[in-house]
């Protein structure tokens, strides 16, 4: 039986051990929380416009085409409350900041915390330092998440580094894919409007525009250019609560406006699919919104 037990006991601590080892070595590995991270803060004190959100402003707003020194904070699934953390943390850090863009699109509100994962399953409490509503194991160690423990792993062993961004935050995509818009109109339709996340994300949302308020920060609200394919099927009952959400948010903070780019079209050449535009798609929508803020005098100077 002492045998037995001594046997247990050191195969429990060689489990142990290459968890912990498991543990460290994808800590270690490039992922694109740890990118951005590392981004704003090497330019928080230089950067002047400021965007965040989703994978659209990811794809769609390249920081190139703006005057202003601009950097893309956005990323594939990131959620509003996710974005509010970030302007909480920085925004007194950012003695230069004049303007961020915050994407409030067709399904932000309606979205969990995040709902994609790049790079396989990446635990964003661990990189961005971001405390969970309520306490759950593996929200604090990757070794739980064998999605993202294999791709990693995978990468490390054949030699591979990931290329997440440019050193402004953008990742275009040159191609032009297929629209799938019943795909992309299904992924971010609410079923369920009395879900308790819709209350946490226009809290979010209110806190941006609040803290930007109290930094004297101009806060852009921006709905993104959606394909007419992604439109037609698209909830009108939706829409209308987004948009009702952002009229409210504007009237009651002064910094704050709205840009509506969501019936924006352009050629299907600029998409690669009905909610992503590409990196051409992406050129004349930045240069589009850069004019439009130059124009409505979102600078100070």
């Amino acid at each position: 039986m002492k045998r037995f037990i001594i046997k247990i006991m050191v195969f429990l601590l060689l489990s142990l051990i290459i968890a912990i080892v498991i543990e460290c070595v994808v800590r270690s590995a490039p992922n694109p929380y740890k990118y951005k991270i590392s981004l704003i803060e090497d330019q928080k004190k230089d950067v002047q416009l400021l965007v965040l959100g989703s994978s659209t402003a990811y794809n769609d707003i390249n920081p190139r085409f703006f005057d202003k020194k601009t950097l893309n904070m956005a990323l594939g699934g990131q959620g509003i409350v996710i974005d509010a953390f970030l302007v909480n943390r920085y925004i007194n850090q950012m003695p230069n900041l004049e303007a961020i863009i915050l994407p409030v699109e067709y399904g932000t509100l309606f979205m969990p915390v995040v709902f994609g994962f790049p790079d396989g399953l990446m635990n964003y409490h661990i990189y961005y330092e971001f405390e969970p509503d309520c306490f759950s194991i593996d929200n604090y160690f990757e070794f739980f998440h064998s999605k993202s423990v294999r791709v990693k792993l995978e990468r490390m062993i054949r030699g591979e580094t990931p290329q997440f961004s440019d050193s402004l935050g953008f990742s275009g995509e040159e191609w032009i894919g297929p629209l799938e818009a019943e795909i992309a109109v299904k992924g971010v339709t609410a079923e369920d409007y009395s879900d308790n996340q819709i209350d946490k994300n226009i809290k979010a949302l209110r806190q941006i525009a609040e803290l930007s308020e109290k930094a004297n920060v101009k806060l852009v609200i921006v709905s993104m250019p959606f394909h007419k394919s992604f439109r037609d099927l698209a909830s009108p009952t939706q829409w209308s609560f987004v948009h009702s959400t952002i009229d409210s948010v504007i009237k009651q903070y002064n910094n704050s406006l709205y840009l509506n780019y969501y019936y924006t079209d352009f050629a299907d050449t600029c998409y690669f699919n009905a909610s992503h535009l590409n990196i051409d798609g992406a050129e004349l929508f930045s240069t589009m919104l850069a004019h439009d803020l130059d124009s409505i005098g979102v600078f100070q100077n």
